[in-house]
């Protein structure tokens, strides 16, 4: 039933044109994935980690290169 219910509201948000509902939907998944289980100083160290990524000061791995990395462990 729940991804019945995922593909429901998905053909339904991508018939919405107005921006403003769509804004609507937005805030509310975001606020929800911010009230979720993960310990502040877990989502901080994320924000970081963003951060860094988007200043391209952090390096990025490909799943093939940490697969390779942890099969040759």
């Amino acid at each position: 039933m729940e991804n019945s219910l995922k593909l429901e509201l998905i053909e339904k948000l991508l018939k919405v044109s107005e921006e403003q509902i769509l804004l609507e939907v937005k805030s509310v998944l975001d606020q929800t994935f911010l009230d979720s289980k993960i310990p502040d100083e877990h989502y901080n160290v994320l924000l970081e980690r963003r951060e860094r990524a988007i200043k391209g000061e952090s390096k990025h791995y490909s799943w093939k290169e940490i697969k390779a990395e942890l099969l040759n462990k």
